[in-house]
């Protein structure tokens, strides 16, 4: 996606991976082998890299790999073009796997794809953890995105896909409400309209940040575990 607004991964942290960051948890970063599917512009990289033992970061757009190697030159973080569809990485060789805003935006009746190569690449009883717009009447009416095509997934239809391709849900976390939804809202007419940062951005940022840290209807987490004992799949 183009960084029209040259935003960089030492920008402050949003509300919405603040909270992904909390719904991870600390364990499953602290001292593991990770694989950020989707990095963008890497600020996940940027907060764990002291943490991780490593991380393998990809994504698709070459353009963001180019920059955040100049940004973080750091022998834990590997930078690579890749795609959640057919990850650059060997059969078993990830403790965990974050996916962060990703799944929506792969091309449609994908998504067991998706599952199948994070299990591929997964260890045994490793962990994928994912966010995405959550499938609620109120969070699709005010997405200016969903019209044009931007999928909200509850996490029953995610839960079905996944354990087909042997991967089970572990929890489940749906945040942000009205703060979220109008951050939604002044991010789009902001960044589109007027290409700028979000209009009143320090006190939008302290509600939804609030707001993150109780139930909603706007951001839907999962946490899926590879099931034990499952060899590797047919492709």
């Amino acid at each position: 996606m183009r960084n029209s607004l040259k935003e960089s991964a030492t920008d402050r942290l949003g509300a919405r991976n603040q909270a992904f960051l909390r719904f991870v948890g600390k364990d499953k970063i602290k001292n593991k082998i990770i694989l950020d599917i989707g990095c963008g512009l890497a600020w996940f990289e940027y907060q764990n890299r002291k943490k991780a033992k490593k991380i393998w970061a990809i994504d698709k757009d070459g353009k963001h790999i180019e920059q955040n190697k100049k940004l973080l030159k750091d022998k834990n973080v590997v930078f690579t073009k890749g795609s959640a569809l057919k990850i650059p990485l060997e059969n078993e060789s990830v403790e965990v796997i974050v996916a962060s805003e990703v799944i929506e935006h792969l091309p449609k009746k994908t998504e067991t794809i998706f599952f199948r190569e994070a299990r591929r690449v997964l260890k045994k009883k490793g962990d994928l953890f994912l966010s995405t717009p959550n499938n609620h009447l109120m969070a699709k009416l005010f997405d200016p995105a969903w019209y044009f095509g931007h999928r909200h997934y509850d996490y029953k239809k995610l839960r079905k896909i996944a354990e087909t391709e042997g991967l089970q849900m572990k929890a489940y976390q749906i945040n942000g409400a009205w703060w979220s939804l109008l951050g939604l809202i002044n991010m789009y007419v902001a960044k589109w309209v007027f290409g700028r940062r979000k209009f009143w951005e320090n006190f939008f940022e302290e509600r939804e940040l609030k707001e993150s840290r109780s139930s909603g209807f706007m951001n839907l987490f999962i946490a899926f575990e590879k099931k034990e004992g499952d060899g590797e799949k047919k492709s």
